[in-house]
């Protein structure tokens, strides 16, 4: 089936809020805190939530993307 560059999911998925991008089997994204939500540390599960939905919807999943 088709793959995705990792590099382009990456870009798609958090190019908006920071650094992010790389080539086809390897990417990364640099993302100030302040842009996902509330930096606390007890906000860590919101922040990882947003990061997900974020990621799945750069890959198409549920047809969004």
């Amino acid at each position: 089936g088709y793959v995705r560059s990792a590099g382009e999911v990456a870009h798609e998925a958090f190019g908006d809020l920071g650094s992010a991008g790389g080539h086809r089997t390897m990417a990364k994204a640099v993302i100030p805190m302040a842009r996902l939500g509330d930096a606390d540390a007890g906000a860590a599960p919101a922040v990882a939530e947003r990061v997900s939905q974020r990621f799945l919807r750069a890959l198409g999943v549920n047809g969004k993307g």
